[in-house]
Protein backbone atom coordinates (compact mmCIF):
# COMPACT_ATOMS: atom_id res chain seq x y z
CA UNK A 1 0.00 0.00 0.00
CA UNK A 2 1.51 3.32 -1.11
CA UNK A 3 1.55 6.17 1.40
CA UNK A 4 1.69 9.84 0.44
CA UNK A 5 4.33 11.15 2.81
CA UNK A 6 3.73 14.73 1.72
CA UNK A 7 0.10 14.45 2.80
CA UNK A 8 1.14 13.10 6.19
CA UNK A 9 3.52 15.96 6.68
CA UNK A 10 0.82 18.49 5.65
CA UNK A 11 -1.61 17.09 8.24
CA UNK A 12 1.02 17.54 10.97
CA UNK A 13 1.50 21.24 10.14
CA UNK A 14 -0.68 23.91 11.66
CA UNK A 15 -2.51 26.52 9.57
CA UNK A 16 0.28 29.09 9.81
CA UNK A 17 2.93 26.63 8.72
CA UNK A 18 0.78 25.47 5.81
CA UNK A 19 0.41 29.11 4.75
CA UNK A 20 4.22 29.44 4.63
CA UNK A 21 4.57 26.36 2.46
CA UNK A 22 1.51 26.72 0.21
CA UNK A 23 1.54 30.51 -0.17
CA UNK A 24 -1.36 32.99 0.25
CA UNK A 25 -4.85 32.11 -1.04
CA UNK A 26 -6.34 34.16 -3.90
CA UNK A 27 -9.16 36.24 -2.37
CA UNK A 28 -11.20 38.55 -4.63
CA UNK A 29 -11.54 41.92 -2.97
CA UNK A 30 -14.59 44.20 -3.47
CA UNK A 31 -13.96 47.63 -4.91
CA UNK A 32 -15.42 50.61 -3.08
CA UNK A 33 -16.15 54.21 -4.03
CA UNK A 34 -15.98 57.04 -1.54
CA UNK A 35 -19.00 59.33 -1.98
CA UNK A 36 -17.90 61.67 0.80
CA UNK A 37 -20.94 60.87 2.94
CA UNK A 38 -20.93 57.14 2.53
CA UNK A 39 -18.69 54.47 1.05
CA UNK A 40 -20.47 52.15 -1.40
CA UNK A 41 -19.51 49.19 -3.46
CA UNK A 42 -18.63 50.07 -7.01
CA UNK A 43 -21.04 47.41 -8.32
CA UNK A 44 -23.94 48.93 -6.38
CA UNK A 45 -23.20 52.43 -7.67
CA UNK A 46 -23.14 51.09 -11.21
CA UNK A 47 -26.58 49.47 -10.86
CA UNK A 48 -28.05 52.62 -9.33
CA UNK A 49 -26.82 54.68 -12.27
CA UNK A 50 -28.25 52.19 -14.76
CA UNK A 51 -31.63 52.28 -12.97
CA UNK A 52 -31.74 56.08 -13.04
CA UNK A 53 -30.89 56.10 -16.73
CA UNK A 54 -33.65 53.62 -17.56
CA UNK A 55 -36.18 55.58 -15.47
CA UNK A 56 -35.26 58.77 -17.31
CA UNK A 57 -35.72 57.13 -20.71
CA UNK A 58 -39.05 55.49 -19.78
CA UNK A 59 -40.62 58.36 -17.83
CA UNK A 60 -38.72 61.56 -18.37
CA UNK A 61 -38.33 61.53 -22.15
CA UNK A 62 -42.08 61.10 -22.91
CA UNK A 63 -42.92 63.94 -20.50
CA UNK A 64 -40.39 66.24 -22.15
CA UNK A 65 -41.66 65.35 -25.63
CA UNK A 66 -45.29 65.91 -24.57
CA UNK A 67 -44.50 69.35 -23.16
CA UNK A 68 -42.59 70.36 -26.27
CA UNK A 69 -45.46 69.48 -28.62
CA UNK A 70 -47.54 72.48 -29.74
CA UNK A 71 -50.95 72.73 -28.09
CA UNK A 72 -54.00 73.51 -30.19
CA UNK A 73 -56.60 75.53 -28.34
CA UNK A 74 -60.22 74.90 -29.24
CA UNK A 75 -61.92 78.03 -30.53
CA UNK A 76 -64.59 79.41 -28.26
CA UNK A 77 -67.95 78.99 -29.97
CA UNK A 78 -70.39 81.82 -29.59
CA UNK A 79 -73.89 80.73 -28.57
CA UNK A 80 -76.20 80.33 -31.55
CA UNK A 81 -79.86 81.29 -31.63
CA UNK A 82 -81.02 77.87 -30.45
CA UNK A 83 -78.75 77.95 -27.40
CA UNK A 84 -79.88 81.45 -26.49
CA UNK A 85 -83.52 80.44 -26.90
CA UNK A 86 -82.99 77.35 -24.77
CA UNK A 87 -81.41 79.41 -22.00
CA UNK A 88 -84.31 81.88 -22.07
CA UNK A 89 -86.80 79.01 -22.00
CA UNK A 90 -85.10 77.51 -18.95
CA UNK A 91 -85.09 80.87 -17.22
CA UNK A 92 -88.80 81.19 -17.97
CA UNK A 93 -89.41 77.70 -16.61
CA UNK A 94 -87.50 78.45 -13.42
CA UNK A 95 -89.51 81.62 -12.97
CA UNK A 96 -92.86 79.97 -13.65
CA UNK A 97 -92.54 76.72 -11.76
CA UNK A 98 -92.81 78.55 -8.44
CA UNK A 99 -95.85 80.53 -9.56
CA UNK A 100 -98.78 80.89 -7.19
CA UNK A 101 -101.24 79.78 -9.87
CA UNK A 102 -102.73 76.52 -8.56
CA UNK A 103 -102.48 74.24 -11.59
CA UNK A 104 -100.01 71.94 -13.33
CA UNK A 105 -99.50 74.28 -16.26
CA UNK A 106 -97.61 76.86 -14.22
CA UNK A 107 -96.35 74.86 -11.26
CA UNK A 108 -94.16 71.85 -12.04
CA UNK A 109 -93.13 69.95 -8.94
CA UNK A 110 -93.29 66.55 -7.31
CA UNK A 111 -96.84 65.21 -6.87
CA UNK A 112 -96.26 64.72 -3.14
CA UNK A 113 -95.49 68.44 -2.82
CA UNK A 114 -98.62 69.64 -4.62
CA UNK A 115 -101.21 71.17 -2.31
CA UNK A 116 -103.83 72.30 -4.82
CA UNK A 117 -106.80 70.36 -6.23
CA UNK A 118 -105.89 67.95 -9.02
CA UNK A 119 -109.05 66.32 -10.37
CA UNK A 120 -108.61 62.83 -11.77
CA UNK A 121 -109.57 62.26 -15.39
CA UNK A 122 -110.91 58.79 -16.14
CA UNK A 123 -110.54 56.95 -19.41
CA UNK A 124 -111.95 53.69 -20.68
CA UNK A 125 -109.39 53.50 -23.47
CA UNK A 126 -105.79 54.57 -22.99
CA UNK A 127 -103.52 52.19 -24.92
CA UNK A 128 -100.68 54.70 -25.18
CA UNK A 129 -100.79 55.90 -21.57
CA UNK A 130 -101.45 52.41 -20.22
CA UNK A 131 -98.49 51.02 -22.15
CA UNK A 132 -96.28 53.84 -20.86
CA UNK A 133 -97.28 52.99 -17.29
CA UNK A 134 -96.70 49.27 -17.88
CA UNK A 135 -93.25 49.93 -19.35
CA UNK A 136 -92.27 52.19 -16.45
CA UNK A 137 -93.39 49.67 -13.82
CA UNK A 138 -91.67 46.77 -15.59
CA UNK A 139 -88.42 48.71 -15.91
CA UNK A 140 -88.58 49.75 -12.25
CA UNK A 141 -89.06 46.13 -11.18
CA UNK A 142 -85.64 45.28 -12.62
CA UNK A 143 -84.01 47.83 -10.32
CA UNK A 144 -85.33 46.10 -7.20
CA UNK A 145 -84.91 42.48 -8.33
CA UNK A 146 -82.05 41.78 -5.92
CA UNK A 147 -82.54 44.40 -3.20
CA UNK A 148 -86.29 44.04 -2.61
CA UNK A 149 -87.77 40.98 -4.27
CA UNK A 150 -91.24 41.50 -2.81
CA UNK A 151 -91.46 45.06 -4.11
CA UNK A 152 -90.11 43.99 -7.51
CA UNK A 153 -92.81 41.31 -7.74
CA UNK A 154 -95.45 43.88 -6.83
CA UNK A 155 -94.24 46.17 -9.62
CA UNK A 156 -94.37 43.35 -12.16
CA UNK A 157 -97.92 42.51 -11.13
CA UNK A 158 -98.97 46.15 -11.54
CA UNK A 159 -97.20 46.31 -14.91
CA UNK A 160 -99.13 43.27 -16.14
CA UNK A 161 -102.41 44.85 -15.02
CA UNK A 162 -101.65 48.11 -16.82
CA UNK A 163 -100.57 46.18 -19.91
CA UNK A 164 -103.83 44.22 -20.02
CA UNK A 165 -105.82 47.44 -19.73
CA UNK A 166 -103.77 49.03 -22.51
CA UNK A 167 -104.00 46.15 -24.95
CA UNK A 168 -107.37 44.57 -24.16
CA UNK A 169 -109.67 47.51 -23.45
CA UNK A 170 -111.80 47.05 -26.56
CA UNK A 171 -112.10 50.11 -28.76
CA UNK A 172 -108.57 51.47 -29.09
CA UNK A 173 -107.95 55.19 -29.36
CA UNK A 174 -105.26 57.50 -27.96
CA UNK A 175 -106.14 58.66 -24.46
CA UNK A 176 -106.16 62.28 -25.61
CA UNK A 177 -108.69 61.58 -28.35
CA UNK A 178 -111.87 63.56 -27.78
CA UNK A 179 -110.60 65.07 -24.52
CA UNK A 180 -109.55 68.68 -25.00
CA UNK A 181 -108.25 68.97 -21.45
CA UNK A 182 -105.59 66.40 -22.33
CA UNK A 183 -105.15 67.17 -26.01
CA UNK A 184 -104.14 70.76 -25.22
CA UNK A 185 -100.93 69.49 -23.66
CA UNK A 186 -100.38 65.86 -24.69
CA UNK A 187 -102.03 65.28 -28.03
CA UNK A 188 -100.87 61.72 -28.61
CA UNK A 189 -100.50 60.71 -32.25
CA UNK A 190 -100.67 56.94 -31.77
CA UNK A 191 -100.14 53.99 -29.48
CA UNK A 192 -98.56 51.16 -31.48
CA UNK A 193 -95.03 52.28 -30.63
CA UNK A 194 -96.01 52.20 -26.95
CA UNK A 195 -97.24 48.62 -27.43
CA UNK A 196 -93.78 47.59 -28.63
CA UNK A 197 -92.15 49.61 -25.83
CA UNK A 198 -94.23 48.02 -23.06
CA UNK A 199 -93.96 44.51 -24.51
CA UNK A 200 -90.17 44.74 -24.66
CA UNK A 201 -89.86 45.90 -21.04
CA UNK A 202 -92.28 43.25 -19.78
CA UNK A 203 -90.25 40.57 -21.54
CA UNK A 204 -87.14 41.86 -19.76
CA UNK A 205 -88.99 41.86 -16.43
CA UNK A 206 -90.70 38.47 -16.73
CA UNK A 207 -88.91 36.41 -19.37
CA UNK A 208 -92.35 35.52 -20.73
CA UNK A 209 -92.10 35.04 -24.49
CA UNK A 210 -95.74 36.06 -24.91
CA UNK A 211 -94.59 39.66 -24.58
CA UNK A 212 -91.78 39.13 -27.06
CA UNK A 213 -94.29 37.65 -29.51
CA UNK A 214 -96.40 40.79 -29.17
CA UNK A 215 -93.39 43.07 -29.63
CA UNK A 216 -92.27 41.22 -32.77
CA UNK A 217 -95.73 40.84 -34.30
CA UNK A 218 -95.40 42.07 -37.92
CA UNK A 219 -98.84 43.67 -37.69
CA UNK A 220 -97.78 45.79 -34.72
CA UNK A 221 -94.59 46.71 -36.55
CA UNK A 222 -96.59 47.77 -39.61
CA UNK A 223 -99.14 49.77 -37.62
CA UNK A 224 -96.38 51.57 -35.73
CA UNK A 225 -94.70 52.58 -39.01
CA UNK A 226 -91.54 51.27 -37.39
CA UNK A 227 -89.32 51.55 -40.45
CA UNK A 228 -87.00 54.51 -40.01
CA UNK A 229 -86.47 54.59 -43.76
CA UNK A 230 -90.10 55.62 -44.23
CA UNK A 231 -90.36 58.10 -41.36
CA UNK A 232 -87.19 60.08 -40.63
CA UNK A 233 -88.97 62.00 -37.86
CA UNK A 234 -89.41 58.73 -35.94
CA UNK A 235 -85.65 58.54 -35.37
CA UNK A 236 -85.93 60.84 -32.34
CA UNK A 237 -87.05 59.46 -28.98
CA UNK A 238 -89.70 61.61 -27.30
CA UNK A 239 -92.80 61.50 -25.12
CA UNK A 240 -94.84 60.74 -28.24
CA UNK A 241 -92.41 58.36 -29.95
CA UNK A 242 -90.93 55.29 -28.27
CA UNK A 243 -89.76 53.55 -31.45
CA UNK A 244 -86.01 54.34 -31.26
CA UNK A 245 -85.72 53.11 -27.68
CA UNK A 246 -88.03 50.12 -28.19
CA UNK A 247 -86.09 48.92 -31.20
CA UNK A 248 -82.84 49.36 -29.29
CA UNK A 249 -84.18 47.15 -26.48
CA UNK A 250 -85.21 44.49 -28.98
CA UNK A 251 -81.84 44.68 -30.74
CA UNK A 252 -80.21 43.96 -27.39
CA UNK A 253 -82.41 40.88 -27.01
CA UNK A 254 -81.23 39.65 -30.40
CA UNK A 255 -77.56 40.26 -29.63
CA UNK A 256 -77.42 38.80 -26.11
CA UNK A 257 -80.24 36.23 -26.05
CA UNK A 258 -80.62 35.26 -29.71
CA UNK A 259 -84.06 33.66 -29.25
CA UNK A 260 -84.12 32.50 -32.87
CA UNK A 261 -87.27 31.38 -34.68
CA UNK A 262 -89.98 32.73 -34.85
CA UNK A 263 -88.63 36.04 -33.54
CA UNK A 264 -85.45 36.34 -35.58
CA UNK A 265 -86.89 37.97 -38.71
CA UNK A 266 -88.49 40.88 -36.84
CA UNK A 267 -85.59 41.22 -34.39
CA UNK A 268 -83.25 41.43 -37.36
CA UNK A 269 -85.44 44.22 -38.76
CA UNK A 270 -85.35 46.08 -35.45
CA UNK A 271 -81.58 45.65 -35.32
CA UNK A 272 -81.15 47.07 -38.82
CA UNK A 273 -83.38 50.04 -37.96
CA UNK A 274 -81.32 50.71 -34.84
CA UNK A 275 -78.12 50.74 -36.90
CA UNK A 276 -79.67 53.24 -39.30
CA UNK A 277 -80.94 55.33 -36.42
CA UNK A 278 -77.54 55.52 -34.74
CA UNK A 279 -75.90 56.57 -38.00
CA UNK A 280 -78.53 59.26 -38.55
CA UNK A 281 -77.28 61.06 -35.44
CA UNK A 282 -73.89 61.56 -37.09
CA UNK A 283 -73.58 64.86 -38.84
CA UNK A 284 -71.80 63.39 -41.86
CA UNK A 285 -74.97 61.64 -43.05
CA UNK A 286 -76.97 64.90 -43.30
CA UNK A 287 -80.21 63.44 -41.97
CA UNK A 288 -80.99 66.36 -39.67
CA UNK A 289 -80.35 70.07 -39.83
CA UNK A 290 -77.74 71.23 -37.35
CA UNK A 291 -77.23 74.50 -35.52
CA UNK A 292 -73.89 76.24 -35.18
CA UNK A 293 -73.76 74.99 -31.61
CA UNK A 294 -74.02 71.35 -32.81
CA UNK A 295 -77.64 70.79 -31.85
CA UNK A 296 -79.92 68.67 -34.02
CA UNK A 297 -82.98 70.50 -35.32
CA UNK A 298 -86.09 68.32 -35.38
CA UNK A 299 -89.78 68.84 -35.98
CA UNK A 300 -91.00 67.14 -32.84
CA UNK A 301 -94.51 67.87 -31.70
CA UNK A 302 -94.30 69.81 -28.42
CA UNK A 303 -95.94 68.35 -25.35
CA UNK A 304 -98.01 71.51 -24.94
CA UNK A 305 -100.37 72.85 -27.54
CA UNK A 306 -99.31 76.40 -26.75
Amino acid sequence: MAIDKAALVREQLDETQQGWLLGPRDVKKDKYIDLWIVVCKKEMVKWVMYSLLIAFVVIGVPIIVAKMMPKHKEPVLLPDEYTVALRLALEFFNAQKYSNNPDDEYCWQRPEDMNYPRPVLTSTSAPDLGSEVAAALAAASLVFTEEDTAYSTKLVKAAKTAYRFATESGQQAPYSSGNQQIARFYNSTGYWDEFIWASAWLFYATGNYTYLSRATDPRVYHNANASFLKRPDSRVFSWDNKLPAAQLLLSRIRVFLNPGYPYEDMLKEFHANTDINMCSYLRQFNVFNWTKGNFICSNLQPASGK
